[in-house]
């Protein structure tokens, strides 16, 4: 793997590993923001926000609909 797309790795594999604990929904955005700023792998808030609301928040909104 090139050398510049390993923190890109390392961060998929925090998202992989925190998307499916269902009891921390609403966590998800603080606790992949800690661990990656823990290994020094910056994502910015927005993109982990926008990734809550769009893939949880919308559909839990659409299902009660």
């Amino acid at each position: 793997m090139p050398a510049d797309q390993i923190d890109s790795y390392i961060a998929d594999l925090f998202l992989l590993a925190v998307v499916p604990c269902t009891t921390m929904v609403f966590a998800i955005a603080p606790v992949v923001g800690l661990l990656l700023g823990l290994s020094a792998i910056t994502v910015p808030w927005d993109t982990l926000i926008l990734s809550v609301v769009l893939y949880i928040v919308t559909p839990v909104v659409i299902a009660q609909l």
